[in-house]
């Protein structure tokens, strides 16, 4: 594992909360083992290309949490049942990640309808920025992408989903979907298939990055039950404190 830089990013307004302050830390790393990364996954680190990050922590807000599932007690609520049995018809597909026209387009639609309806910044990506974000090469890197084959003109690209699979676990990166397929809930479907992936690849556990309460970008993986939260964030010399989360305990007592 080469270290090539770690930095703290300036203090900025939070991308989650917008009344907040937040800065992250930032490590620009090669050569990273899939053992490597897991146990800085299991530490709260995230990764985009080769750059792996997680927030600093902040003074007076402690919002961002590292949530996960454990595959074996994972339950479907009512809602995500029906969530499955409306998205029976569309195909996944699990293979390196990729760059396209395809891709970008999805990308960019996917984005700008979030900007009007959740009011995220502008947000254009190039073909180098989705290379090194999404493609660079790495031992965990995988693509799993949602189709569907009923729609006109051939296969449709509904979703895609980039995804670190690791010895134990997999971790959701990031997720993009086509609005107009906003009724099937391709989100949640991609989640849960990414479950169903954990499972079949005997992976104990599926990341999901952060939960943020306040953030509706982020707070519905509380949705997905039962769940851990990690607590603060441990160093790699350090044991990582993962708790079930109150929400959790009460799924499973109910």
């Amino acid at each position: 594992m080469r270290v090539l830089q770690e930095f703290d990013s300036e203090p900025r307004v939070c991308s989650y909360l917008n009344t907040e302050i937040a800065s992250l830390t930032y490590r620009v790393m090669l050569d990273v083992s899939p053992e490597q990364y897991e146990l800085m996954l299991e530490r709260g680190w995230r990764r985009f290309g080769p750059m792996y990050f997680r927030p600093a922590p902040c003074p007076n807000c402690h919002e961002c949490v590292s949530i996960r599932l454990r595959t074996e007690t994972f339950r479907l609520s009512r809602g995500q049942r029906r969530v499955v049995q409306r998205a029976q018809h569309l195909r996944s597909t699990i293979t390196e990640p990729k760059m396209d026209a395809a891709r970008l387009s999805l990308y960019q639609r996917w984005h700008d309808e979030r900007g009007v309806r959740r009011g995220w910044s502008m947000d254009v990506i190039d073909e180098e920025r989705y290379w090194h974000e999404f493609v660079f090469p790495h031992p965990v890197a995988h693509e799993l992408t949602l189709w569907d084959d009923q729609a006109g003109g051939g296969p449709a690209l509904v979703a895609v989903s980039l995804v670190d699979i690791t010895p134990r676990a997999v971790s959701a990166v990031y997720t993009y979907f086509d609005p107009s397929y906003a009724e099937l809930s391709p989100g949640t479907v991609q989640i849960l298939r990414q479950v169903e992936l954990a499972r079949r690849l005997d992976r104990a556990h599926l990341y999901l990055g952060y939960r943020v309460r306040g953030c509706a970008s982020s707070e519905y993986k509380a949705n997905f039950r039962p769940h851990e939260l990690l607590s603060g964030w441990p160093g790699l010399e350090d044991t990582p404190d993962w708790r079930p989360s109150a929400e959790a305990t009460i799924a499973e007592r109910g």
